[in-house]
């Protein structure tokens, strides 16, 4: 079994407002991995003039915007519970 799946199995409802949104994290990392990705990639392309074009796929933010909005996510996750 995946582990969001287990999570939400083995979850108590009257607890469910306290617990992180596992799915929306999980997606948003992944999104901040694609974007370092491509920076990698534009910067490889800078050096040697050369992007390899089938690696090659435009990111909908830049990294920094996804990494933000990963730390909105994380505060507004957590800010329930202070």
């Amino acid at each position: 079994m995946k582990f969001g799946k287990q999570i939400l199995s083995q979850s108590v409802p009257e607890w469910m407002h306290n617990y992180l949104n596992y799915k929306a994290l999980k997606t948003q990392i992944k999104r901040v991995v694609a974007a370092q990705k491509i920076d990698m990639l534009k910067m490889y392309a800078a050096k040697t003039e050369h992007l390899p074009q089938e690696e090659y796929e435009p990111p909908l933010r830049s990294l920094k915007d996804e990494q933000d909005e990963f730390r909105r996510l994380v505060q507004a996750q957590f800010q329930p519970l202070f």
